[in-house]
């Protein structure tokens, strides 16, 4: 059988009994029916990242992924107040000062309590 572009897409079963992979199966065709192959859409998917403000990106090979990464990596930079350059900015501390101050309310209500 010829496989066009795409793979056979594999279905999880969680039974004892069945040990080897089944594969989801293509409808469309004639009984019995064949593994379907999954097959890509660029234009559609071109499409969605053009409407979400995003790039596509077409990845043939795993060292495609290095490179994206890399490029992404030296688009976010943040550069503070004082003109130092830094990858991230700590923000955990405007959530950690709410949560001391509910902790703090709830452990002097149940000891009000107790």
């Amino acid at each position: 059988m010829e496989q066009k572009h795409g793979g056979k897409m594999t279905i999880y079963e969680y039974s004892f009994e069945n040990t080897k992979p089944s594969y989801l199966k293509d409808k469309t065709a004639r009984l019995p029916y064949p593994d379907a192959i999954s097959k890509i859409d660029e234009a559609n998917l071109q499409t969605i990242a053009r409407e979400v403000g995003g790039d596509y990106i077409h990845m043939t090979s795993p060292s495609d992924v290095s490179q994206v990464i890399n490029k992404l990596n030296s688009q976010v930079v943040y550069t503070s107040a004082d003109g130092t350059t830094e990858l991230f900015q700590d923000t955990y501390y405007f959530f950690a000062i709410p949560l001391f101050a509910i902790l703090l309310y709830v452990l002097i209500d149940i000891k009000r309590n107790y």
